[in-house]
């Protein structure tokens, strides 16, 4: 356990990205399974709850898109990511004068800084599709809980997450430890 909590799971698990919001589509969070929804949404409410005292925006705007480098950007996606450009040479691109900026506040930026390109969204609209999710592959190292509790050494010897019948052991029914 860290000792620092914004060092914790939700910090390890945006990893080395400097994203300050979570987004996930609804259409891929509706089409899993109800149980994980239920946990999903009490975990979202307890989360309400807990920081129903923190005023926060009305709403929020999510461009889908991509990032690229600048120096890979064509001139339309330098445009569309709001990114000036000068110093290039006529008709041959960016060179080793070529000065980018943001238009919005005027940084200066290398080609080798990344800006957003707003691009159509992959995923269809929640109202109109189900994409069945992928559940992960069994875990061998694991064995499937089913029968534990039933004695010593009881309970299933398949691999977790297994499709199909239990397999499952008696255990030693007479064991008083």
């Amino acid at each position: 356990m860290t000792t620092n909590p914004t060092d914790g799971p939700i910090h390890e698990y945006f990893e080395l990205t400097y994203a300050d919001h979570l987004v996930k589509p609804r259409t891929l969070l509706q089409s899993m399974p109800t149980p994980w929804q239920e946990q999903f949404v009490t975990l979202l409410r307890q989360y309400d709850d807990a920081f129903a005292h923190v005023d926060a925006p009305k709403g929020y705007k999510v461009t889908t898109g991509r990032w690229m480098q600048l120096d890979d950007m064509t001139q339309s996606d330098l445009h569309a990511a709001g990114i000036e450009l000068n110093g290039e040479e006529p008709d041959a691109g960016p060179g080793d004068d070529t000065v980018y900026h943001r238009e919005s506040d005027g940084t200066e930026l290398s080609g080798r800084d990344y800006g957003f390109v707003p691009g159509p969204n992959p995923i269809p609209h929640y109202r109109h599709t189900y994409i069945e999710p992928r559940q992960p592959e069994p875990d061998p190292s694991t064995f499937c809980p089913f029968g534990e509790n039933e004695a010593t050494g009881a309970g299933c010897i398949k691999p977790g997450g297994h499709d199909g019948p239990h397999l499952v052991t008696p255990g030693d029914g007479d064991d008083e430890d």
